[in-house]
């Protein structure tokens, strides 16, 4: 039985490997190590981290430097205005004092012998306030008056003779003679007439047995003679009320010292009261010697008296020999910082604690996705291999089917066209044995053309070199002409043969040769599988979605679901022993099956054991001709 017309194919043939100019370098792209730009991405992340911590510390010290920096600052102002208010203070105290001596003064030249002290101390503020003590020492240093009443006690006020004995006192209208010729405030005078106020070192009182100042000034006649010295004895508490009324911290102090460089008053919270103080020189010492001796300066340094480390703010009490100081303790100072600080400090550890471990954790998955990266490009590179491997082997098989096939082939022909000659006795009668034997010879190598064309087909699909030959072309005349290739077989087997195709079949697109030998190859499988006596239809019509339905029906021995699936797989068949009782290579469903798709169709298969099998072919709307386009095959 001749086969199906032949297709005009595009034929293109792979360049083999020895085709190649060796003058060419075969250039393999390198791909980088994951794991190292893993490695690389950890470490960067890790230094990333680091630096972020750092810069983060960074600013976290300059913060707390420059708060310090400001708390200094802050600080300094603060014991300059303290300094300044000390020093105003003391200033108001002494020119008060000093106003109150000088009036007592001349009192005592107008009066003369008749000068009451006592009463003069119930008539002045100053004298009369329990804080201030008024004395007059005779000049041989005995005291003369006092302006320490008996009511009040802590207050005295003296008048010393030349001889530095008690003259007057208030503590008594007519004192027992006590004598004060060692006192300092006393011997300044006598050593020098013209000293003028004298502001001494805290001294414990004789006459009021309290810690007092003394402040003294000589007295003398109008002719110029010695008539003994005048002396106010100043409670240190009274010479400010600053430390009462501000919170210097708990080691904040106020320092009072002499020119001399003696402390003459100490305030502050932790300071205690003693019954004496010690006598404590401040001479060289930064208190005397910061800003080059100026009038006012500013300094930090550890305390003489106590070693705690203290800004200091000291200025010169304007008209007297003394020198006010207010300091305050560096720790207090720098208290508000240093809790700013260590709030940052806590805020910063957390941040780096989470930056840190973050980091950490993000290198360990770096690095855990860089070993899945390893496996996947190992596997990759596995799979690429085994994948060109087979891409080999299947181009190697269809090669070699090509060539089979086309080696197979060309002999065959010659025998199938010379057992015909014979067959068909066209030199001369043959022997009715022989013309047995051409036939079978005839037969039996159509078979074997079908199924090399078969193979031929498979593998030139598997390599995509099939190329369809498309034109518009009538579905009813596709039909029609495929029946006078089966017609005989069926006849001869007792096979009924029916057509139903739609009146209005509309030409269709597509490759007329191939869909012919799908449609072949549905017909033959359905006479091969259809017993005599049986019968095959042909329906062929557009179904509501507009696409073309072609199916071929017969009353055969059908087939299993199962065995449905096994009949569309390439070179199988559903058992051996009905390979061995109808032959094939299992071909024809699958080449039919891929024919379809590469039209954009499809093939499906109905069928149950023993109740027939229904093969349709679908082709899509979009495969139906255009009206122009049968307008164009109407005219050809």
């Amino acid at each position: 039985m001749p086969g199906p017309s032949p297709v005009r194919e595009r034929r293109s043939v792979p360049e083999s490997p020895s085709q190649t100019t060796p003058s060419e370098p075969v250039r393999h792209r390198r791909c980088p190590d994951p794991r190292e730009r893993a490695r690389r991405l950890a470490r960067n992340t890790l230094l990333v981290a680091f630096g972020i911590v750092f810069l983060l510390w960074t600013v976290v010290v300059m913060a707390t430097l420059t708060e310090r920096r400001m708390a200094i600052e802050s600080a300094r102002v603060e014991a300059d205005n303290l300094s300044a208010a000390f020093a105003e203070q003391v200033r108001q105290v002494m020119r008060s004092t000093v106003s109150t001596m000088d009036l007592l003064e001349q009192r005592m030249r107008i009066e003369g012998k008749d000068f009451d002290l006592l009463d003069w101390a119930r008539q002045i503020p100053e004298l009369a306030a329990p804080t201030i003590q008024g004395s007059i020492i005779g000049p041989d240093g005995k005291l003369i008056a006092s302006t320490l009443m008996p009511e009040q006690k802590p207050v005295e006020g003296s008048l010393i003779g030349p001889d530095g004995k008690v003259v007057a006192s208030t503590s008594e209208p007519s004192p027992a003679p006590i004598d004060l010729s060692d006192r300092p405030h006393f011997r300044i005078h006598i050593q020098n007439p013209h000293y003028g106020i004298y502001i001494g070192q805290p001294v414990l009182g004789r006459v009021s047995k309290r810690v007092t100042i003394q402040v003294s000034k000589r007295l003398e006649s109008a002719t110029g003679a010695f008539l003994g010295v005048l002396v106010f004895s100043l409670d240190p508490e009274q010479l400010t009320t600053l430390h009462r009324d501000v919170d210097l911290g708990a080691h904040g102090v106020m320092v009072l010292a002499g020119t001399d460089g003696v402390i003459r008053a100490r305030f502050g919270r932790m300071i205690p009261k003693e019954p004496m103080p010690e006598i404590v020189s401040l001479a060289g010492t930064p208190f005397f010697t910061a800003g080059g001796g100026a009038a006012h300066a500013t300094y930090i340094t550890p305390s003489k008296v106590d070693g705690i480390d203290r800004l200091f703010s000291r200025r010169r009490v304007e008209g007297y020999p003394l020198v006010a100081s207010v300091g305050l303790a560096l720790d207090e100072v720098f208290i508000p910082a240093d809790r700013h600080a260590l709030e940052l400090a806590g805020i910063s550890i957390a941040a780096t604690i989470i930056l840190l471990v973050g980091a950490g954790m993000l290198a360990v998955q770096i690095r855990s996705r860089a070993e899945q990266e390893a496996s996947l490009a190992a596997a990759n590179v596995e799979l690429a291999e085994s994948k060109a491997r087979a891409e080999s082997a299947n181009e190697a098989k269809s090669r070699f089917l090509a060539n089979m096939s086309h080696e197979l082939r060309t002999p065959l022909n010659a025998i199938i066209g010379l057992s015909q000659v014979m067959r068909d006795q066209l030199l001369g009668a043959l022997p009715k044995r022989y013309l047995s034997y051409a036939e079978n010879i005839t037969g039996s190598g159509e078979h074997l053309l079908g199924i090399i064309n078969d193979v031929l087909d498979i593998s030139r699909i598997e390599a995509g070199k099939i190329v369809l030959d498309e034109r518009v072309f009538d579905v009813a005349d596709l039909v029609r002409g495929s029946l006078p290739a089966i017609s005989p077989q069926a006849t001869q087997r007792g096979i009924s043969l029916a057509l139903d195709l739609a009146p209005d079949l509309p030409p269709i697109r597509g490759d007329e040769n191939r869909l012919r030998q799908v449609l072949l190859n549905l017909l033959s499988n359905a006479v091969k599988f259809t017993p005599g006596g049986g019968s095959i239809r042909i329906e062929a019509h557009l179904e509501r979605n507009g696409s073309l339905s072609i199916a071929v029906i017969d009353t055969g021995i059908g087939m299993a679901p199962d065995e449905i699936e096994i009949a569309l797989q390439r070179f199988r068949q559903v058992d051996d022993g009905m390979s061995k009782r109808f032959g094939g290579a299992g071909l024809g469903l699958p080449i039919a099956k891929e024919l379809l798709a590469m039209h954009g169709g499809s093939l499906e298969i109905a069928s149950a054991l023993g109740a027939g099998t229904a093969a349709r072919m679908r082709l899509p709307a979009s495969r139906v001709a255009t009206a122009a386009e049968m307008a164009a095959l109407q005219s050809a």
